[in-house]
């Protein structure tokens, strides 16, 4: 049995671990700092969590981009680690932004440089250090009708009659277009590449004997149809075919996490809101 010193020495560090709580990894989704009391909350938020705790943020935070970064960077302060993907509002060019931007892609890589330098990250990384450290694995994402498998309901409005999206979002020529949605979708998951690849590498690659990390995908579409309710319960039956895409689903599947969160569709006043 070891004794002396570095006995004293194990025992300590083994205290001063027991004593350090792990950290932790909160969620949440649709922010929408552009309302005064949401982004008031954000920025409450400094000082209430652990030195090491984690927030991933879904996306929908503001189509204003000194809203997004503020809102961001108010989370940065409050929690050692930031998560983020972006919604469908954060790429939406609006007023002063379509002058800012030539397109919502432009945008988002504009975003990302920003984000990278307040110490938010876009791609995958670990929370904490260990081999018991679990992953936290951004999936950057669009919606294509395709993924819509279930039956249309007569007489429903077409989502390009509904969203703001199709308004305010600007493509690059030849994306985005009516029956180009899925270029779009496939457009938005190459910009995964390659660091997206590289971490489900790593992660599926684990030694015989030695447990695999918890594994928490993130993204702001939803990933399977089963996470919708049935067109019948929607208030717009069109926000299945603008919420979801087959590359998303892919690469969740490949990747195979513990746990995925997501944002765009949420309950309120018992209904299905789309965020019109």
């Amino acid at each position: 049995r070891p004794s002396g010193a570095p006995a004293r020495g194990r025992r300590r560090a083994r205290a001063a671990m027991a004593a350090t709580p792990p950290p932790r990894i909160f969620a949440v989704s649709d922010v929408h700092s552009d309302y005064p009391d949401n982004l008031a909350w954000v920025e409450s938020l400094a000082g209430r969590y652990g030195p090491a705790d984690a927030i991933i943020v879904a996306g929908d935070v503001s189509d204003c981009t000194e809203t997004l970064l503020r809102t961001l960077r108010a989370f940065k302060a409050a929690f050692h680690s930031v998560f983020f993907v972006p919604g469908n509002h954060d790429v939406w060019l609006r007023s002063a932004e379509r002058d800012k931007h030539a397109d919502s892609l432009a945008k988002w890589r504009s975003l990302e440089a920003a984000l990278e330098s307040a110490g938010v990250s876009t791609t995958p990384a670990r929370v904490g250090s260990g081999p018991a450290a679990p992953w936290v694995v951004p999936m950057l994402s669009w919606y294509e009708p395709e993924w819509d498998t279930e039956p249309d309901i007569e007489g429903a409005a077409a989502a390009r009659d509904i969203f703001t999206d199709f308004r305010a979002c600007v493509w690059p020529r030849g994306l985005g277009d009516a029956g180009a949605e899925a270029d779009l979708a496939a457009a938005w998951d190459a910009l995964n590449e390659p660091a997206l690849t590289r971490a489900t590498d790593e992660i599926n690659r684990v030694a015989d004997g030695v447990p695999r990390p918890p594994v928490i995908s993130v993204s702001h579409f939803l990933p399977v149809q089963s996470c919708l309710p049935e067109k019948r319960y929607l208030f717009h039956p069109a926000l299945a075919k603008a919420c979801g895409s087959r590359p998303l689903a892919a690469r969740v599947a490949a990747l195979r996490p513990d746990v995925h969160v997501f944002g765009w569709v949420r309950e309120r006043r018992g209904r299905g809101d789309g965020s019109v």
